[in-house]
């Protein structure tokens, strides 16, 4: 596991990959760039290259991929932000910033005082043995007519 953050603008995402109580030096990207929206998922390290894959094929309804339970993702659209489980169903979020994973209390806590996704993330890192660096950050690219 591990933690993402995102308000209206932006998403942060740590790099740690978990086995167990095993800690893999390997940096493992969580944020991606998929048809214009920040898509980014926590669970098993082998699960969430799924989860890209269908969403890059525009997340059809006939070949939703097996997760599992710890699977959650957040995607940041320019129609909102967006939580999904298992079950691969939408979810909208209204809060202005939200969080997800192992340390996602830690970066809720941290941006309920005013820090940045990046900074909530930082923190989390600090704090939470399965919250590692480094972390990645993304805006939302919004085009201006």
């Amino acid at each position: 596991m591990s933690t993402i953050a995102a308000n209206r603008k932006e998403m942060a995402a740590d790099s740690q990959s978990t086995a167990g109580s095993t800690k893999s030096r390997t940096p493992r990207p969580k944020v991606q760039r998929i048809n214009g929206d920040l898509v980014a998922a926590v669970g098993s390290t082998d699960i969430i290259p799924r989860f890209f894959k269908w969403y890059k094929k525009g997340r059809p309804e006939d070949d939703k991929p097996d997760l599992g339970e710890s699977f959650e993702a957040l995607v940041l659209t320019p129609g909102g932000l967006f939580q999904y489980y298992n079950r691969l169903e939408p979810i909208g979020i209204v809060e202005d910033f939200y969080a997800i994973g192992q340390g996602s209390e830690i970066a809720l806590g941290a941006m309920a005082a005013g820090a940045s996704p990046e900074r909530a993330v930082e923190i989390a890192c600090d704090l939470n043995i399965y919250t590692g660096l480094p972390v990645l950050v993304e805006r939302l690219q919004v085009d201006k007519a």
